[in-house]
């Protein structure tokens, strides 16, 4: 019975320490403190260079290194506020195959959506 109380009060506690830090949070938030953040004026991935910089180091670790160089140049188009970074067809020989595409959003560098085609 003892450690039933012992076990009952950590969960009674870790509960109470819950809803107190969401209780702070909604309230800071609802008297106006702002959080500190900067956002670029033309968002974080402001041209077609930093697209293609974050479009190969996410597709890297993925798909691997010489498969994605095997695939330069790439070309980054922007279209409602989404890069669209794609590679190249490689000139390879009966290379069969598609090539990686990423969706990055301009504002927060969010990736959208990676893909290779077959």
């Amino acid at each position: 019975m003892k450690m039933f109380y012992r076990n009952s009060s950590i969960a009674l506690f870790c509960v109470a320490s819950a809803f107190a830090i969401t209780f702070l949070a909604v309230n800071v938030q609802a008297i106006g403190v702002k959080h500190h953040f900067y956002m670029p004026k033309e968002g974080f991935v402001p041209d077609e260079e930093t697209a293609i910089h974050i479009a190969i180091a996410v597709l890297v670790p993925v798909y691997g290194e010489a498969t994605v160089h095997s695939e330069e140049p790439f070309v980054a188009t922007l279209h409602k506020g989404i890069w669209t970074v794609s590679g190249t067809v490689p000139k390879i020989t009966g290379y069969h195959g598609g090539v990686a595409t990423v969706e990055i959003a301009k504002k927060d560098a969010r990736i959208i959506r990676l893909i290779h085609g077959k």
